[in-house]
């Protein structure tokens, strides 16, 4: 998994981690790189969709192994997987690889919230000129094509960037999947999504996976296995859901920030990240951490998130308007003068801090402040600065290649 995300970390304008390997790593890149990005459409979020095509491989697999295993696939099943990853319709995702469907329409019948989780992980779906869409029509095209390209492009950038930075890596990421899989069963599951940034919520209750923006619910029946993978490169909180078998193997790739060549504070072995369970799974690879010292509230929420919520001034200032009312998000955004797309930004950092909740009125859906979240706060803020134990930082990490 780490190998595609690192691709489109390298390639795209819209990643900010690690500015001084990014710009070394460019400089590295053969011609064969550049020519297979030619050629597949000069989308970076492609690599992104590639992490779907070796289908369900082990999670030891090594970088050149999942290349092998997409260039033994026959063509229209790498592209199918990689559609199935992208539109979370497996139906949808044959009738455009077989040429029954365009992709343009195949957009355009995908519910409003698979647009909107789509959104929030850097794709474009409302935008017909961005250039995933006519890469993947290209694709579509000519499967053969495509398919070599995309292990091209891959191996091109394995070879001169990745795997020199793998060989550093790959210890230490092993070791943060340890370190969170040891933890992972004893901590509350309800905070899990928020907690990993994975920007989605695991209703154990209700039986199903929600992502933050937008709302699309995935049934956790129809996910027979959740692999958490700490990365070093997944700013775009993307996800997906292997089809393979009868029930599907969901990828959850969480940005853990001590990882990569230019590590930060706040990794997996940090103070301040607590852990989460999965009830009735044993996930093979890694997954949060608790140390014991993040302060839950109603539904989980930590109080780092809430101090980063409300911290910004849009923020803010969309929270007093919710508390005084409910309200749809285009009325907050019409108050405010703000865009659709900058009040749905913002929302996803009052949703994930466990500040907004949903109401509905008849056929609208309303946006609501908690008022139990504020007023719980400030027992919450005591204990994690005067009562939480202190703990040693250790560094730790993991994850498939």
């Amino acid at each position: 998994m780490e190998l595609f995300l690192a691709a489109w970390s390298l390639t795209s304008d819209r990643a900010q981690r690690h500015p001084a390997w990014r710009r070394q790593g460019r400089r590295a890149l053969p011609g064969t790189y550049w020519a297979a990005e030619a050629a597949l459409g000069g989308a970076p979020e492609i690599w992104l969709l590639a992490a779907a095509a070796p289908g369900l491989a082990p999670l030891d697999s090594t970088p050149i192994e999942l290349l092998n295993r997409i260039e033994r696939r026959p063509a229209g099943a790498v592209l199918t997987a990689m559609l199935a990853a992208l539109l979370a319709d497996p139906v949808l995702a044959r009738r455009v690889a077989v040429g029954g469907l365009t992709l343009p329409r195949a957009l355009a019948a995908l519910p409003r919230p698979r647009l909107l989780a789509l959104s929030s992980m850097k794709f474009e779906p409302s935008n017909p000129d961005a250039p995933l869409w006519s890469a993947l029509g290209r694709f579509a095209a000519d499967p053969e094509a495509g398919q070599r390209a995309l292990v091209a492009g891959l191996d091109a950038f394995r070879e001169a960037v990745f795997e020199p930075l793998w060989r550093s890596l790959a210890d230490e990421e092993a070791a943060a999947a340890t370190v969170a899989g040891n933890r992972i069963g004893r901590a509350d599951w309800a905070g899990l999504g928020h907690r990993l940034g994975l920007g989605i919520e695991f209703d154990a209750k209700a039986g199903v996976l929600r992502q933050v923006t937008g709302g699309a619910r995935t049934e956790l029946a129809q996910i027979g296995q959740l692999q958490f993978l700490p990365s070093s490169f997944n700013e775009p909180r993307w996800w997906f859901i292997e089809q393979e078998g009868e029930r599907g193997t969901a990828w959850l790739p969480f940005l853990d920030l001590a990882l990569g060549p230019e590590p930060q504070p706040g990794g997996i072995g940090e103070p301040g990240l607590p852990s989460a369970a999965a009830p009735g799974r044993s996930p093979r690879s890694a997954a949060s951490a608790d140390d014991g010292t993040a302060a839950a509230g109603p539904e989980g929420g930590d109080v780092a998130l809430v101090f980063r919520a409300l911290g910004d001034a849009t923020r803010f200032a969309m929270a007093n308007l919710l508390a005084r009312r409910a309200m749809p998000a285009v009325e907050l955004a019409r108050q405010l003068r703000l865009s659709k797309p900058t009040v749905t930004h913002h929302l996803h950092f009052l949703r994930e801090a466990g500040l907004v909740e949903e109401q509905g009125d008849g056929g609208r859906r309303l946006l609501a402040l908690k008022r139990e979240a504020i007023e719980a706060l400030s027992s919450r803020t005591l204990r994690r600065l005067f009562e939480a134990e202190p703990v040693s930082p250790a560094r730790s990490r993991r994850r498939r290649g």
